[in-house]
């Protein structure tokens, strides 16, 4: 933590490498887990960390289901998934959630997707979003390992 005095080199300030956000609600699931439609690629260097935050806005779908929202990279494969979110009565859960994955990777080209699934029930699910409350994925380089 810099204090009074330090120089701040511009390496230790967080850098947004790619963002991406929608406003539409995503395509719904009955089970199987599928692409939100978003999703942040960026060049990646061995050594540094990189801070991938995935925000959406809440799940709709079947009162009484529940969904997951996951952070995988380009190949599906999970890295990191949040808690279930319950469908209330409405047929909304409208709280917000945040995931943060902290990322090491190898040098090269890295994808990161926002996916969802529905857990538990028959109806389907979808992640909401809308103009004043986007869905949103971006990718930030944070520094050295």
């Amino acid at each position: 933590m810099p204090s009074a005095g330090d120089k701040i080199r511009a390496s230790d300030i967080p850098r947004v490498l790619d963002y991406d956000s929608t406003t539409s609600i995503s395509a719904t699931t009955t089970g199987a887990a599928i692409d939100t439609g978003i999703s942040v690629t960026a060049s990646v260097i061995t050594g540094r960390r990189y801070r991938v935050t995935a925000h959406f806005t809440g799940l709709r779908g079947t009162t009484g289901d529940s969904g997951q929202v996951t952070i995988t990279d380009g190949s599906n494969v999970v890295m990191l998934g949040s808690g279930r979110i319950y469908i209330d009565a409405t047929g909304v859960e409208v709280e917000g959630r945040t995931i943060i994955l902290i990322d090491q990777p190898s040098t090269g080209t890295k994808t990161y997707k926002m996916r969802h699934e529905n857990v538990t029930g028959g109806g389907a699910t979808g992640v909401g979003a809308s103009a004043t409350r986007p869905t949103y994925i971006m990718v930030e380089d944070i520094g050295l390992v």
